[in-house]
């Protein structure tokens, strides 16, 4: 698994991606033995962007409400009678 990161931290994910086969066959010239990680890599970016949109959906969620409890309490100050 090092040794794949080490390699494949010279590639990048979507050139693994759309060159799965050629990746497959150029790391099987260097004596990769463990080919079927080239599929893993693409199965943890694919897994890392649905967490990443399920994630800037929740933060969308929170800076609407933070923006909501904001209007809010400024309505509330304005609306306070003053002394």
């Amino acid at each position: 698994m090092i040794i794949f990161a080490k390699i494949c931290s010279m590639l990048q994910v979507n050139f693994l991606r759309q060159n799965t086969e050629l990746a497959k066959k150029k790391l099987a010239v260097k004596h990769f033995a463990n080919l079927s990680l080239v599929e893993e890599v693409i199965a943890i970016d694919d897994q890392r962007k649905q967490l990443q949109a399920s994630f800037d959906d929740i933060q969308s969620k929170v800076n609407a409400a933070s923006k909501e409890i904001g209007d809010i309490w400024q309505e509330e100050k304005r609306n306070k009678p003053k002394l």
